[in-house]
């Protein structure tokens, strides 16, 4: 491209609910990833654990909004769902997390 151009046009992947294997993949992540971020004082070992299971969570809706913010907001209005899903999931998975170890 030129400089100051903005690139190739980019067309953000339709979403897609998750499939079952991938939907709990990621909620057990996020419940044991939250159980790492309480118990640890230090936030090195937080973002070490974020990063290992960042693979199980499968957060292609993260990359892709990444990817829509840097290229001036291209697409974001079609990323935005599968972003607010992968967050969604975490988030349900950590509280899942944080009901076991008070129920422990």
């Amino acid at each position: 491209t030129e400089a100051g151009d903005i690139g190739p046009e980019r067309a953000a992947t339709a979403f897609v609910m998750p499939k079952f294997w991938g939907l709990l993949g990621t909620i057990a992540a996020g419940a044991v990833w939250w159980q790492v971020h309480t118990r640890c004082d230090s936030a090195w070992a937080s973002a070490f654990g974020l990063m290992i299971l960042g693979g199980a969570m499968t957060l292609t809706g993260a990359h892709e909004m990444g990817a829509s913010l840097a290229s001036l907001g291209d697409g974001i209005a079609d990323v935005l769902p599968a972003w607010i899903v992968d967050g969604l999931l975490v988030g349900i998975g950590a509280r899942i997390g944080a009901e076991i170890d008070n129920a422990l």
